[in-house]
């Protein structure tokens, strides 16, 4: 075989963890359910965002916003774009735009679905 299967199975993996996760991220989506009714690729944007937030202990520091808020920010009406400058704005982002809140959520989610794989590669050989 010339890879084309292991690359197939590393991107069902992926996609498995991006839709599939079931993470504390997912905590706070709340009764109105904003976050659910959101489509998957904006479900996806709103995590990046949710998770790239900086947690700051310092007393008086600008509170994290939670998933369920940047969902309904985003039901409201307000794009990605507009979410971004507002967390950005309040220090709570590092990155310089969505697109790079987006691509290093990508590469955290490619990296657990590489570890999640490599575990559960070792459970099977231990059988």
């Amino acid at each position: 075989m010339n890879g084309h299967g292991t690359n197939f199975a590393a991107a069902l993996l992926l996609y498995g963890a991006l839709l599939g996760s079931s993470t504390p991220a997912l905590a706070g989506t709340g009764p109105d359910g904003a976050y659910e009714r959101l489509t998957p690729a904006n479900q996806v944007t709103a995590r990046a965002l949710f998770e790239a937030q900086v947690v700051d202990p310092t007393p008086g520091a600008p509170r994290r916003l939670t998933l369920a808020e940047i969902a309904a920010r985003r039901q409201s009406g307000q794009g990605w774009g507009e979410i971004f400058t507002e967390l950005k704005s309040r220090g709570l982002l590092r990155e310089q735009s969505v697109g790079h809140v987006l691509a290093r959520y990508n590469v955290e989610q490619r990296r657990r679905a590489v570890a999640e794989h490599g575990r559960g590669g070792e459970a099977s050989k231990e059988r």
